[in-house]
């Protein structure tokens, strides 16, 4: 049974083409093109999936991979740009407060001031207009103008 030799880098065209149309991205490479776009970035021997290797990335991330609508960036810029200007959904947002909740501990310490007893740090904060570590800092530090701010 004799080896067969394969082109350089027909498998991984092959895969990238796959996962590809696994995906329901239209692919109009040959694997001329793939080649060619490849070795003219400098970044062939680098490829892959992991952090700090290069992928083959789609303008906008919309559209066919096809020559003009793709270009070479690392896994972490392709991420950033894929996700940049992107809005939540009210589900997405949901669930990253559920986890937030969950693994966040409950500072509910009631806060009092001269204006009104507060049942936490973040009402005091909205009521105020400031930060959370705004109202704590001052409940720490008094001065003067807020020296009445206590944690109940």
């Amino acid at each position: 049974m004799t080896k067969q030799i394969w082109p350089i880098g027909l498998l991984a065209y092959r895969t990238q083409r796959n996962n590809a149309r696994s995906r329901k991205i239209d692919w109009n490479l040959s694997y001329e093109e793939w080649i060619t776009w490849w070795l003219s970035t400098g970044h062939f021997n680098q490829r892959g999936r992991h952090t700090g290797e290069y992928c083959m990335c789609r303008f906008n991330d919309t559209g066919p991979y096809e020559l003009g609508n793709i270009y070479c960036a690392t896994l972490v810029e392709n991420t950033k740009a894929a996700l940049c200007g992107k809005k939540k959904s009210e589900e997405h947002r949901a669930k990253l407060a559920e986890g937030l909740e969950i693994n966040r501990p409950k500072n509910k310490k009631k806060v009092y001031t001269k204006d009104k007893t507060f049942e936490s740090i973040s009402e005091a904060a909205r009521y105020y207009g400031m930060s959370s570590e705004g109202v704590a800092r001052r409940v720490r530090k008094p001065r003067d103008d807020y020296s009445e701010w206590k944690f109940i």
